[in-house]
């Protein structure tokens, strides 16, 4: 919010000043800063309750017990999140329950039980990156991160069993546009391994 503004109305100039001091309310500028925090949290609200919902998905559709374990915690965690922001939009926290559009919800179902929870897992791992480099860019999301840091660590452990690629994404992640490096390090372990193929048939 910008706290002085000059005006030029019919050869005067006009200085004024916002009083922080003054409740938001009571000024112009305070109530467009208000309905932007509105539309922020209501946005983080609504993205926090579709992945709790997908994740109530994947733990229904879910054979093995250790992994519908953990689709039920990350989908109690995401509406941990969704409470928060549920708080700030003076809403009931109480009341907060996974919610999605009726055609998302189905697509996932149906997603699920075509190709299985692995396959739906590796879509999700895109949609946590993308919400821990906006909470990144968001001081009041900034206790939220190493959740979903954390989310987006289990993820790619299911999808990717352990390997060593996944061991490369993981130290190498910092958040935001790691993508490169991410790219020549799996590039430069296909290398080794073709290196080391060729010397193993030539002997």
């Amino acid at each position: 919010c910008i706290r002085d503004r000059i005006y030029w109305k019919r050869g005067l100039y006009f200085h004024i000043t916002i009083d922080r001091s003054i409740p938001r309310d009571q000024s112009l500028l305070g109530k467009a800063c208000h309905l932007e925090n509105r539309r922020r949290h209501t946005k983080y609200l609504k993205a926090e309750l579709e992945a709790a919902a997908i994740y109530k998905i994947l733990a229904a559709n879910e054979d093995n017990e250790n992994s519908r374990g953990i689709f039920e915690e990350l989908s109690e965690s995401e509406l941990g999140h969704a409470r928060k922001w549920a708080v700030k939009l003076d809403m009931d926290e109480s009341i907060v329950a996974p919610r999605a559009p009726a055609w998302k919800l189905f697509f996932y179902t149906m997603a699920v039980r075509l190709f299985g929870t692995k396959s739906v897992v590796s879509w999700l791992v895109r949609f946590e990156t993308k919400e821990v480099d906006e909470y990144l860019s968001d001081p009041e999301a900034a206790e939220l991160v190493q959740d979903e840091r954390r989310h987006l660590k289990i993820l790619n452990q299911l999808v990717n069993d352990n390997d060593v690629i996944l061991g490369i994404r993981e130290r190498g992640y910092g958040g935001i546009a790691e993508g490169g490096r991410l790219r020549a390090a799996v590039l430069g372990v296909n290398d080794g391994l073709v290196s080391n193929l060729s010397l193993i048939h030539i002997s």
